[in-house]
């Protein structure tokens, strides 16, 4: 119970600092909140990579490994927002610069996904001593990082161009970009 509070204490530190790192760095309410639906993302792959693994939720290690998940998974969704705020910049509609961005970013995001998988994948697989300690930890990490890595694609720019559109009908609605612009 000590660890489980402890973890969960740990775990809403961690999401607000990442939050206060990007609201400073974007200026912004809403773009961190974009991004950091892809924390919750996450999620959906770590209960599918402890199933596919058989590997027991146990609240240490998966704790552990789910609070450097949401450090991790945050690059992707970041990788996207900033590309689609630049084309946004260049003053392309909604739809190109949300699009462009996911076109130009998909590449990299694959290749970071695809290695950290690879580097991992030796944790959750092979078999030795103390591989059913950290065999938690890889199993969160691994099906967190490739699930949301995935999702993000198609959910962090459908819902950056949702949240955009709702953004500019506001009737005290600016977009800010030349502000975001001096930021960045």
């Amino acid at each position: 119970q000590k660890a489980a509070d402890f973890l969960s204490k740990a775990f809403v530190i961690a999401v607000a600092a990442i939050a206060l790192v990007l609201i400073t760095q974007f200026n912004s309410l809403l773009l961190p909140v974009i991004i950091l639906s892809s924390v919750v993302l996450s999620l959906i792959g770590v209960l599918i990579g402890l199933m596919v693994t058989f590997t027991p939720f146990g609240i240490l290690m998966t704790g552990i490994g789910v609070i450097s998940l949401a450090g991790v998974v945050v690059n992707n969704a970041i990788l996207v927002v900033d590309g689609s705020l630049a084309y946004l910049k260049e003053g392309e509609p909604l739809e190109v610069a949300v699009t462009e961005a996911v076109r130009g970013r998909v590449r990299p995001i694959f290749m970071s996904t695809m290695t950290s998988l690879a580097g991992l994948t030796p944790m959750v697989v092979l078999p030795g001593s103390g591989s059913e300690l950290y065999r938690g930890v890889g199993a969160v990490v691994l099906g967190g990082l490739a699930v949301s890595s995935l999702l993000t694609i198609f959910v962090v720019p459908s819902f950056f161009a949702l949240l955009w559109r709702i953004r500019a009908a506001m009737p005290w609605s600016q977009l800010d970009l030349e502000t975001q612009e001096e930021t960045a």
